[in-house]
This record gives C-alpha cells, sequence and structure tokens, in this order.
C-alpha cells in the first residue's frame, strides 16, 4: 500500500489499523528506542524521531519479519545488512572494547557481543530483540558521513531515511512524512 500525503481521511482511518496503534508506538519510543539509543550513547531526539519514522514505515510496528522477504523485526534489517554491521564494521571494532567506546556501550547494553554469534543466530535474534533491532538501525545510520538533520524536519529525516536505509528500495518521501504525521500530529512540510 502506497500512502500519499493527500491522501482522503477514510484512507487515512483505513491505514491506521495495519500500524500499531498510537499508544503502542510510544511504548516502543519510550520502552525501547530512547532507552536504546541512550544506552548505547547514540540517543538525539532526531535519532528518536527517525527511528520512530523508520519503524513507522519499514513494519509498522507489527511485522517481526518482512512478508515475502528476508528482512527482520520492526527495523526490517535484512540478513547481509545485518551481517555487513556485526561482522564486518563492529568485529573489527571489537579489539578495543572500553566502557567508553560503542562497542563496550554495545556490549554492556545488550548484554552480549553481536560479533560473537554466529550469522544464523544473528538473524534469528533480530525478529524478537527489539534493542538489539534498534541499536543496529541507529548505528546504520551513525556510520553515514551526513549528520540527522533537526528532529522536527520530518522532510529531513525522511530523505535521510531514504538514501541512507532504504536506497534501491520502495519507500518515498512522501509516504515517510504521511505515516510520521499521521501517528504523530506533527504537520507535513513541503
Amino acid at each position: 500500500w502506497m500512502a500519499h500525503p493527500a491522501a482522503s481521511a477514510a484512507t487515512a482511518r483505513r491505514r491506521t489499523y495495519t500500524v500499531s496503534s498510537d499508544r503502542s508506538i510510544t511504548q516502543i519510543r519510550e520502552l525501547v528506542i530512547r532507552p536504546t539509543l541512550k544506552g548505547i550513547g547514540l540517543w538525539s531526539e532526531a535519532a528518536e524521531n527517525l527511528l520512530v519514522g523508520v519503524g513507522l514505515l519499514e513494519s509498522g510496528f507489527k511485522l517481526l519479519k518482512q512478508i515475502n522477504g528476508p528482512a527482520c523485526g520492526y527495523w526490517q534489517i535484512e540478513p547481509a545488512t545485518a551481517d555487513d554491521l556485526v561482522f564486518r564494521y563492529l568485529n573489527r571494532q571489537s579489539g578495543a572494547v572500553d566502557s567508553d567506546s560503542l562497542i563496550g556501550r554495545l556490549r554492556e547494553y545488550l548484554g552480549f557481543s553481536p560479533w560473537s554469534l554466529s550469522p544464523e543466530t544473528l538473524h534469528r535474534k533480530l525478529i524478537g530483540d527489539m534493542e538489539l533491532g534498534c541499536a543496529l538501525a541507529r548505528i546504520k545510520f551513525w556510520m553515514d558521513k551526513e549528520p540527522l538533520p533537526e528532529a522536527n524536519d520530518i522532510n529531513g529525516l525522511a530523505e535521510t531515511w531514504l538514501r541512507v536505509y532504504n536506497a534501491g528500495g520502495k519507500g518515498t518521501i512522501s509516504r515517510f512524512m504521511f505515516e510520521y504525521a499521521l501517528h504523530h500530529g506533527q504537520p507535513m512540510q513541503s
């Protein structure tokens, strides 16, 4: 289903039934996203808003596995992306683990070292471990050379998601903005 900012109110009401309730999204924000980002030392209001938007777009905070596809968890991380983040990037850094490093904070917050898992175990954990999925999604954006836009720049967040996370995918900036506005009452920017 491709939402468009000009979609009718009836269409918007129908769409809300396929996304977790706004109350559930608030809980995911407050109980998963914010504590995870703070726990790994990569929190900002912009990062939090971005990961809420990504979850809305990628899974509606309902799907744990992509329908007819390989992506896993609320942030729909594909196994190849998880492997690249964990076994190429994070594993390369794992020799210098201290409590001030991203690797140290990640291991301490999650309670395990993702790079010590087998690929199969990592992929399986992505399905049900919301903190792991959230952390890896944030690290994917953190690795980008461009800084995040301002927290209230929903268009900028949408552009960042499309460029970094959904490149080559079916997502659109207008769909990101529509879903975010629908579930957060934010005015859509042009």
